[in-house]
């Protein structure tokens, strides 16, 4: 019985090394049923909303000063006074936390629409959990420079943020294309269909404006996608061969 067990997860291991990580995940999606479907699409609108009750908080969240650039401060262009410094650690601390609240959800999200594309384009679900997963990566990245950025800072030692500057626009650029390919593969009849592709249209002109005008019109933009995606895929939790 032992020897026929051990042969059997042998042969499991076996199987799951000869597949690509593409064809393992789609194996996956092949045998996912209606109920985990559901259960997934549901997860990725409760995570919509958590991101989006988690951005309105961070959006406000009191500043330390009026004018604040952290690109400034952390590489020590800008010169901060002791009590400043501790009370941009506050700040960065509580932003932070909330930050990765947000990015929890955002991930959950980006599951949520690729369940539901899963079974009618599963290269289309595979792009956008990818897209997905490399933009809260990026996300969670930059916010480990930025903390640990901030530690040095602490020490009398400014650091050197061009990394973070340049991963900090490099995940925006994946979650407006990732919103793009799902505005448009799930772009229907129905008027609630038409909304998340209208906004991820609007985020590819918002994307490169930012160089322009800041990041407050793409924290904007962001802040809507999320609060419509979750009643998007809540709407399609229910949704037979989805």
């Amino acid at each position: 019985m032992k020897r026929d067990m051990g042969a059997s997860a042998l042969n499991l291991r076996s199987q799951i090394r000869a597949k690509t990580p593409m064809r393992f995940i789609a194996a996956l999606g092949i045998n996912m049923n209606q109920v985990q479907q559901s259960n997934f699409i549901a997860a990725g609108a409760i995570g919509s909303f958590i991101a989006f009750f988690a951005l309105m908080i961070i959006a406000f969240i009191p500043r330390p000063f009026i004018s604040m650039d952290h690109f400034s401060i952390l590489s020590g262009v800008k010169s901060l006074s002791v009590e400043e410094l501790s009370n941009y650690k506050n700040y960065v601390a509580l932003n932070l936390t909330f930050d990765s609240l947000y990015l929890i959800g955002h991930t959950f999200m980006w599951f949520g629409y690729a369940s539901y594309l899963f079974k009618s384009s599963r290269s289309l679900a595979g792009i956008v959990g990818m897209l997905g997963f490399v933009s809260a990566w990026l996300d969670f990245t930059e916010n480990e420079i930025r903390w640990s950025a901030l530690e040095i800072l602490l020490t009398g030692t400014a650091s050197n943020m061009m990394v973070w500057q340049s991963i900090f626009g490099l995940s925006f650029w994946a979650v407006f294309l990732c919103s793009f390919i799902c505005g448009v593969a799930t772009l229907g009849k129905a008027p609630i269909h038409k909304v998340p592709f209208g906004l991820a249209v609007a985020g590819l002109f918002i994307a490169p404006l930012s160089y322009k005008f800041g990041f407050l019109p793409a924290f904007l933009w962001l802040i809507l996608w999320h609060f419509v995606s979750g009643f998007f895929l809540w709407s399609l939790r229910g949704a037979k061969n989805a």
